[in-house]
């Protein structure tokens, strides 16, 4: 069992292309997290300061993320 982020329900999850080394994962809280295949944590991202008026002046998601996807370009 993997613990992604305590108490809060993955909603999407999408696997690197074209080797699926990586598992890209949304949750329904607002800090999408990045493992490796073997279930170790790479990177778990920010969460935005929710207070703020200006959105563009704030790093990270506020709300639950819903849907996930890699770069289609960039690996």
């Amino acid at each position: 069992t993997i613990l992604v982020e305590e108490g809060y329900t993955v909603n999407h999850l999408c696997y690197s292309s074209p080797s699926g080394d990586k598992i890209l994962i949304g949750t329904s809280g607002s800090e999408p997290t990045v493992l490796t295949r073997d279930g170790q944590h790479v990177v778990q991202f920010v969460r935005g300061d929710m207070y703020v008026m200006d959105m563009s002046r704030t790093s990270g998601h506020v709300d639950a993320v819903t849907d996930v996807s890699w770069h289609p370009l960039e690996r």
